[in-house]
């Protein structure tokens, strides 16, 4: 790792030394979830996560020539998911239920939607997977595996510490 990402990082060098040591858990390619914000750099547009930017030398996630097709590519990366924690039932309410679409959640009903809209469930999948106590964050950082922890690191030390340290 290059110098000055390890000093950007919040974490400590033997903690990342000991997270690089560890394997990373199944399930998915950690490197490939998260948004993108675009740059635009000597007339190409380069997509980099939100903590990275070419001023501070990093590499981009990916380069194009056009603005279009980089906002294209920006935009298709959330469709990047994993197994779906909610379900939206029917596209038509059946005659004799209750107004709506059940949203179901481990086969029981958790809600209901006026419209059928199966991108706003999606989008409460999304926010679902993300926890607000400390412990049950650690726990999903721990999960996540080496790599995304370093880069936890990293978006808290330039966070907290500035671009400048």
């Amino acid at each position: 790792m290059p110098e000055k990402l390890s000093s950007l990082s919040a974490f400590t060098r033997e903690y990342l030394k000991a997270l690089r040591d560890r394997e990373e858990p199944q399930g998915g390619d950690p490197l490939v979830h998260g948004p993108l914000v675009l740059h635009e750099r000597g007339g190409r547009f380069l997509l980099y996560r939100p903590w990275q930017s070419p001023e501070m030398g990093d590499e981009p996630e990916a380069e194009f020539a056009t603005r279009e097709e980089a906002l294209l590519f920006l935009a298709s990366r959330p469709a990047i998911s994993r197994g779906q924690l909610y379900e939206l039932l029917g596209s038509e309410p059946e005659p004799g239920d209750r107004p709506g679409h059940p949203v179901v959640k481990k086969n029981s009903e958790v809600g209901r939607l006026r419209t059928h809209i199966p991108e706003w469930v999606y989008a409460a999948h999304v926010l679902a997977c993300l926890v607000s106590s400390p412990e049950n964050l650690a726990a999903v950082l721990e999960a996540a595996g080496p790599a995304v922890q370093e880069e936890v690191g990293q978006i808290l030390g330039r966070g907290v510490l500035g671009a400048s340290a």
